[in-house]
């Protein structure tokens, strides 16, 4: 459900530029069938993808500011850092 929301809200962004899905995912480098993937909904964008969306649109697709982005994604780094410390500490 969350992933159409997105997919929808995306989808509007590259319309009201008047844009293909091929010409609105040059500019972010993403190609059109994976623009047409979280369009659908069949997959979710990275927060990575949201930030260039919104850096590049001057949007702000799901309502968080790209503060809010920025510290979820780093908390998000901080966790995989811990878990590969953690499997290295067990010998994985």
């Amino acid at each position: 459900m969350k992933n159409l929301y997105i997919g929808l809200k995306i989808k509007e962004l590259r319309k009201s530029h008047k844009l293909s899905q091929s010409r609105f995912g040059n500019k972010i480098g993403i190609s059109d069938r994976t623009i047409s993937a979280y369009e659908t909904g069949r997959c979710l964008p990275s927060l990575e993808v949201l930030q260039k969306i919104n850096k590049i649109y001057r949007s702000n697709i799901y309502g968080a500011e790209n503060e809010k982005i920025t510290v979820i994604s780093n908390k998000l780094k901080d966790i995989k850092r811990t878990l590969l410390e953690i499997e290295s500490s067990i010998g994985r």
